[in-house]
């Protein structure tokens, strides 16, 4: 991260000529900068100090900014001045909006809009009039971008404020506190922190660290935000208790007993017609017999010229960086273990910029009307570069879905891929009595007679022999959730009890399939523990506004535990929202959730469990946090979902990721609906710190949501540089 810093520090000291003026290159870029009559550059030897007008103590973080600056060029920092007036000899005067005196020294300049300021650099002093302290602040950080390698001062006249409201980003991962000054450069103004930490507040270490945390940040004059990411992605919920997890519910599960010991029968029963058509690519040159293909910008056909086996493969082949496609859909046993092998081999495969750039497969669910699942089931590992014939070997589960998508592709690269010999196998159906049984008051194993009239009891008629635990591994070697290759668990008949040899018996249990991550809405281990946390961060950290994930669900009312209360997917879903939101309430009734709003969207995610309708009962305080990451194959989707969410009432941010176009098309399309009133901002997502391109839309994202006034291909090539 620091070089990412130090490469967009120097950026910011380059220059660009407007007509005949040389005007210093700023980010983000000004609405309006000018050169002074006087013209030339302000020696700051000249400047004997900073004077604080009335109000201004707040804005102290940003003058730390500057003689940071100034320490790096090897400069004294500048003291305060205990009294002075706007233009005096050798000062920095700071002052707020209206100030009959400092408006005569910025006559000529528009006035500001919220959040703005205006800065005169003038023969012998420096004037900044924020129209609010975040304005002050702001032109503070310009002041500091201002500051040249000489410790000179360009004299220029600024007037300046931003386009939009909320101007924020993500962050996951590394230490956020070498990260906030420099987000404070780019005049953002919220901070989304994602951390297991934070549900642990009742630590007095991790307490302290983020106290601290969010301290620097509203000194810099950025809300911190903590989100604590729930339900979707649980995982931290799952490593905290492992059965808080949306399992999959197994009702009348035939049993025998035989020699005291309860045996499940597990289905061995062959999928019909799952076979992979032309699996090997032999029948017919050019698109390949049972294939749906891409076509556009590249090459996807049957060769002999490369093949595995057989007379032939199927190429995919890329001259400049793009993407190809073929893929085919098939049926599968739901709730079953996969094993699908492909034989690959690349030529010339780029790197590419994105995190899935190269030559891969991977396999999606498919919905009941024919939609991919919101997440993918498998994908292999992405290959780059030039390689011989492999084999990518896949486990999966099939989860809820009775279909499947395979895809072999080239994604955002160059060059040539060949895929040969694919071959998927439905394996034996899981034994359910495995490590992976999520045994809770409310999600017990319920075992009867096979008439269904006789309930046993555990420690009377059976026991339970636990198997491996449901989660493996540690925080060093990594851990893994739901195991299927962990000792399953084995159920014993007691002598006492009323269970013979030869009984036979029904089973009806939760179970959680390999990989799962989403949480169980109504698991009372999970409420109280998202209960108590919410609490905690709310309360210990004081927040304006808490975010709760709830992005790509991956299980939504297929266990017991949901299936139990009769309640739709809309309603189910609802009820976990609201739920979230009030606890955030309970804790201080004015702070704001956010959300991401996949899952409720119609254009993203919500298709997947049905809950297309279920927007129209969320809250309407509740703010949405729209994303979509791909330009320009997401634009119609961002406009949609833009329309949509205002339409309904909700205040939205809209976020890209690291695609400098997408950022570019955010800002644009968020500033066409500047008139709605539920237009907040830009929201910038880095979904960690590997690769360092995670971050590279951010400055782009940084410019377009503070200001239109340097055309994208010319900001572009300065940013190449």
């Amino acid at each position: 991260m620091r070089l990412f810093i130090v490469f967009s520090l120097l950026l910011l000291s380059c220059s660009i000529v407007y007509g005949q003026t040389m005007l210093p290159k700023l980010l983000p870029s000004p609405q309006v900068i000018r050169s002074n009559n006087s013209a030339g550059k302000l020696n700051l030897i000249a400047i004997r100090g900073f004077v604080l007008g009335k109000g201004c103590v707040r804005a102290k973080s940003g003058v730390g900014q500057v003689n940071t600056r100034l320490n790096e060029l090897s400069q004294k920092s500048l003291p305060y001045i205990r009294s002075g007036k706007p233009g005096q000899s050798g000062t920095v005067w700071l002052g707020l909006h209206p100030d009959s005196a400092a408006e005569k020294l910025v006559v000529g300049l528009p006035e500001p809009k919220e959040q703005g300021y205006r800065l005169v650099v003038g023969e012998d002093s420096i004037v900044i009039l924020g129209k609010d302290l975040p304005g002050l602040y702001y032109g503070l950080m310009t002041l500091r971008q201002l500051v040249e390698a000489d410790g000179s001062i360009p004299r220029v006249s600024i007037s300046d404020w931003p386009d939009l409201k909320l101007r924020g980003t993500y962050t996951c991962e590394g230490d956020p506190e070498k990260k906030i000054e420099y987000f404070a450069s780019l005049k953002l103004n919220f901070i989304v922190f994602e951390t297991g930490e934070f549900y642990y507040m009742d630590k007095p270490a991790s307490r302290k660290r983020w106290q601290k945390i969010f301290d620097t940040c509203r000194r810099n004059f950025i809300e911190p935000i903590p989100e604590l990411q729930s339900f979707g992605h649980g995982n931290v919920n799952i490593d905290i208790e492992p059965r808080c997890v949306e399992g999959v519910y197994m009702k009348n599960v035939p049993a025998t007993v035989q020699n005291g010991e309860i045996i499940v029968h597990r289905s061995k029963e062959p999928v019909s017609d799952t076979s992979i058509v032309n699996a090997g690519f032999e029948q017919k040159n050019g698109i390949p017999d049972g294939w749906l293909v891409d076509t556009k910008n590249g090459e996807i056909a049957v060769t002999d010229i490369e093949k595995h086996s057989g007379n032939s493969s199927l190429c995919i082949s890329h001259q400049s960086l793009g993407t190809l496609r073929a893929w085919q859909m098939l049926p599968c046993l739901e709730q079953s273990n996969y094993k699908y092998t492909c034989y690959i081999k690349t030529k010339d495969v780029a790197k590419g910029s994105g995190i899935s750039s190269g030559a891969y497969t991977e396999i999606y669910g498919v919905t009941e009307n024919g939609e991919l699942s919101p997440g993918l089931l498998t994908i292999s590992k992405i290959q780059n570069g030039t390689n011989d014939w492999s084999q990518l070997s896949l486990v999966f589960n099939t989860q809820q879905y009775k279909k499947l998508c395979i895809f072999v592709r080239l994604q955002d690269t160059s060059g040539t891929a060949w895929f040969d010999d694919l071959e998927l196998k439905c394996l034996e159906k899981w034994n359910q009595l495995s490590p992976n049984i999520t045994i809770t008051p409310t999600s017990p194993l319920i075992m009867t007679n096979k008439a269904g009239d006789i309930k046993y009891k555990e420690g009377k008629d059976y026991q339970i022999i636990p198997g491996d635990p449901l989660v493996i591994g540690d925080n060093k070697t990594g851990k893994k959730f739901y195991p299927m290759e962990g000792k399953p668990a084995t159920l014993k008949i007691i002598s006492t009890g009323q269970i013979t040899d030869g009984d036979e018996l029904l089973l009806s249990y939760n179970y959680a399939p390999a990989g799962s991550v989403s949480c169980c809405p109504s698991e009372p281990l999970y409420r109280n523990m998202m209960q108590k946390a919410i609490y905690k961060v709310v309360k210990t950290l004081k927040c304006k506004y808490l975010h709760i994930g709830h992005d790509e669900p991956q299980a939504l009312n297929r266990d017991s535990r949901c299936k139990e209360r009769g309640l739709s997917n809309v309603d189910l879903y609802v009820d976990e929202i609201m739920r979230m939101r009030q606890y955030a309430i309970d804790a201080d009734p004015k702070c704001k959730t956010m959300m991401w709003d996949d899952s409720l969207n119609p254009y993203s995610n919500a298709a997947g469990f049905k809950l297309e309708s279920a927007a129209q009962f969320v809250p309407k305080d509740i703010i949405m946090n729209v994303w979509a990451y791909s330009y320009p194959g997401d634009s119609e989707k961002i406009q949609k979902s833009i329309k949509f969410w205002t339409d309904l009432g909700f205040d939205i941010t809209g976020s890209p990721w690291y695609d400098v176009y997408n950022a570019h098309y955010w800002d644009q399309a968020l500033k066409e609906h500047k008139n709605s009133r539920h237009i907040l901002g830009s929201f910038y997502t880095a979904w960690g710190d590997d690769p360092p391109h995670m971050w590279f839309g951010l400055t782009t994202s940084a410019q377009y949501a503070w200001s239109n006034t340097i055309p994208l291909d010319e900001f572009l090539a300065t940013k190449d540089k």
